[in-house]
């Protein structure tokens, strides 16, 4: 239910609405590589986007880099506690 409201939110600006969105198709598509650079490239534009936190967490578990996904879901839950 949050998940669209989010969307919709953080996305405001066109150049992060871009990235986000490539790196959603990136991720359908399982190009974990190629969606990690463009969540990195939110994060660069909008450092407080909650679901590129939140997705590029998953990434990190999905390589075995625990320590990152814990930073990136720390503060996923310092900007939103949903």
């Amino acid at each position: 239910m949050f998940e669209p409201m989010f969307r919709l939110y953080e996305n405001k600006d066109s150049e992060v609405r871009r990235h986000f969105n490539q790196a959603l198709a990136s991720l359908n598509e399982n190009k974990q590589a190629v969606a990690l650079l463009n969540l990195n490239m939110v994060l660069s534009l909008n450092p407080n986007h909650f679901l590129a936190r939140v997705f590029r967490g998953r990434i990190y578990i999905k390589e075995g880099q625990y320590r990152l996904a814990f930073e990136d879901y720390l503060e996923a839950n310092k900007i939103s506690q949903y």
